[in-house]
């Protein structure tokens, strides 16, 4: 009888006898919490803070030969800067004069002030701030569910015990003068101060400024503050942009007390109330510089009432 003749593969698969049952092996260890189960805020302040330590080991170690360039230049400089003081320092005592000095100095401030690390912490905490902060969609957002009215003015003023300060922002007037709010309500027994943000905020400043103007334009003890603020730096060029369309829209004698302010104010705003970006804000400062009354968004005959009865009573109190 002639048997079929197998491959190689099938006669070891036939032939070759099982090892038997193999060991268990322990279970693997559940792996460490990753990344991706972080918020975005979180990761990104977690590779500030390791970059920020891989800077720091470098600079402790210049000449590592995986120092990076700019701290084996930052060791050479500041051995050049002391031999240049050394130098000045003999030069002194013969008394010869000498610009040594001024020049390293010069040289170390500008270069400590790209490296040093304090600084740049306090930079990255500005930005991490700025990241999560809250944005204008945030704002829109509001609005498409409240309106552009979010609550209605008191029909009374604050204590000016329990009243905040005005926050004194800087800016450059239409005139072309660098001033701040607390300098322009100086000698004033009561201001308006308004704040906008954006186009859509002006219309509501609007409403509560014509009727104040009318009624106290004449009165030198009442002062009249507009900011136009741009807190987003990427947009900072196109609130320059349109400052001369500004300067021709608004009214000559109102230029000096016009300011145009770029830069972050979220803390200052959030400290008195100012919430959302996209309306305008008014606000009835008495002399000591304390914000007596707010409001936002379309002003209400009500509002408007108690504003203008508001400010005679600040009027007669400080005479």
């Amino acid at each position: 009888m002639i048997r079929p003749r197998l491959s190689s593969a099938c006669a070891r698969r036939f032939t070759t006898k099982p090892d038997g049952p193999k060991p268990l092996m322990p279970p693997t260890p559940p792996p460490p919490p990753e990344s991706r189960n972080l918020s975005l805020l979180q990761r990104f302040q977690t590779k500030l803070v390791r970059e920020a330590e891989a800077i720091e080991e470098m600079r402790k170690n210049p000449t590592a030969p995986t120092a990076h360039p700019v701290f084996k230049y930052e060791a050479k400089l500041d051995a050049r800067i002391k031999e240049l003081e050394r130098v000045e320092f003999e030069r002194k005592a013969a008394g010869l004069k000498t610009k040594l000095g001024p020049v390293a100095m010069r040289m170390r401030s500008g270069l400590s002030g790209v490296l040093d690390s304090e600084k740049n912490e306090l930079e990255r905490q500005a930005l991490l701030k700025e990241f999560g902060a809250k944005g204008q969609f945030d704002d829109l957002k509001e609005i498409a569910r409240k309106g552009d009215k979010l609550w209605t003015a008191k029909e009374t003023m604050t204590p000016s015990q329990t009243s905040p300060l005005v926050p004194n922002i800087p800016g450059k007037s239409l005139s072309g003068v660098e001033t701040d709010i607390h300098t322009l309500i100086k000698g004033k027994r009561a201001s308006l101060v308004t704040f906008a943000f954006t186009a859509m905020g002006e219309p509501h400043i609007k409403s509560y400024l014509q009727p104040f103007q009318t009624e106290f334009s004449n009165n030198p003890a009442v002062g009249i503050v507009q900011l136009n603020v741009e807190e987003d730096w990427a947009k900072k060029w196109a609130l320059t942009l349109f400052t001369p369309w500004i300067r021709r829209k608004v009214p000559a004698e109102m230029h000096g007390n016009y300011l145009i302010h770029t830069g972050d104010i979220s803390s200052e705003r959030n400290r008195i109330g100012m919430g959302n970006r996209l309306l305008g804000w008014v606000h009835l400062v008495d002399a000591s510089g304390s914000v007596r009354w707010s409001a936002h968004g379309p002003a209400k005959e009500g509002e408007l009432k108690t504003l203008l009865e508001s400010t005679r009573s600040l009027l007669s109190s400080s005479q």
